[in-house]
């Protein structure tokens, strides 16, 4: 799908009035084929931007310098360490509510696609079923990304150390349904 791909998270800063934090118009859009900003979350099983539409906003402007430049938005982070994807998953409703929230945030802002960023699945007593609703939550995404008629790009940000990799994630499952992982190493 892409001959090259060089991923640059940015991470809406906690205040952008502050003269060390890197805001939007300091982003070079020449070096990244990706920018992924980071990090919504998820509440009541939907995807929440808080008040972050301008930051998102001035992310997607800086395709006006460069066309072939994608950006995405994330979910999760280790911001979101409370239950919201583990609400979420839980069942085909909650994920279709979802799914639903994440095409309206990307129709809305003209994102080229999702990162799913959820630290970690099934991990430290978590439901052991979280594993395998997450690939139900990439399956059902994927398809509806499909058959929104865009080239919705879809992909995961997931941890690198092996007992983690282990234990909440299918990877050959994963990646039937997905563009591309991001290994946070």
């Amino acid at each position: 799908m892409f001959s090259q791909v060089l991923v640059c998270y940015y991470t809406i800063p906690g205040d952008l009035n502050t003269s060390w934090e890197l805001s939007p118009s300091h982003i070079d859009p020449h070096i990244c084929t990706h920018i992924i900003v980071g990090f919504a979350g998820v509440v009541n099983s939907t995807l929440d931007i808080g008040d972050s539409a301008p930051v998102y906003e001035r992310v997607v402007a800086l395709k006006n310098l460069e066309p072939n430049l994608k950006v995405m938005i994330s979910a999760g982070g280790n911001n979101e360490l409370q239950s919201g994807f583990s609400e979420m998953v839980k069942n085909h409703t909650n994920r279709k509510k979802f799914i639903q929230s994440v095409l309206n945030v990307i129709k809305t802002f003209r994102l080229d696609g999702f990162d799913v960023d959820w630290e970690f699945p099934a991990w430290l007593g978590a439901d052991n079923r979280e594993k395998i609703h997450f690939v139900q939550l990439l399956q059902e995404m994927r398809k509806e990304f499909d058959r929104s008629g865009q080239k919705l790009i879809l992909t995961v940000a997931v941890a690198a150390p092996q007992a983690i990799v282990d234990q909440s994630y299918s990877i050959p499952e994963m990646a039937e349904h997905i563009d591309f992982i991001n290994l946070m190493s």
